[in-house]
């Protein structure tokens, strides 16, 4: 039952990636791919899970501003939906030690880290995501949500 959760999981962001990070997101789902090795699947995929979680943890303001940044935020993002996602603690234990520490949410963290495992990553791959995604959007010009998106993505 697990595995075939995971299975359906993983073909929900292959298809992200086929059909709206590939045509969207050509820019950022390429410097993924070509600066860490993975396939765009992968790429778009991972991508769209961080994404994701900037946009239930930004508000209204900054996530306009960064879809003014990067237009193709909304599409990989809205592929991604993070509470089919759960690690194997829990992710609300997880997200309240986060907000005591100051942090990121460690619970959406443990979704985000479910999600990298469904595309065949590891976990750890987030901290290599992370300094790609946030160049690229400063080459875009969104200096100033760079700060806000490293609190989120760091534990």
């Amino acid at each position: 039952m697990m595995k075939a959760r995971i299975y359906t999981k993983f073909l929900g962001l292959v298809w992200l990636a086929l059909f709206s990070g590939s045509v969207m997101a050509e820019g950022l789902v390429d410097s993924l791919v070509s600066q860490l090795g993975v396939t765009e699947a992968q790429a778009s995929g991972g991508a769209g899970a961080m994404l994701s979680m900037a946009q239930d943890s930004l508000g209204d303001s900054d996530w306009s501003s960064l879809t003014s940044y990067i237009p193709e935020a909304t599409d990989l993002a809205s592929g991604v939906d993070l509470s089919n996602f759960t690690g194997d603690m829990g992710t609300s234990a997880l997200g309240d030690v986060g907000s005591m520490l100051g942090g990121a949410d460690l619970g959406q963290l443990a979704n985000v880290a479910s999600a990298f495992e469904s595309l065949g990553l590891s976990p750890d791959m987030i901290a290599q995501f992370s300094p790609v995604i946030l160049e690229y959007l400063k080459g875009q010009g969104g200096t100033d949500l760079v700060g806000k998106l490293t609190s989120l993505w760091t534990p």
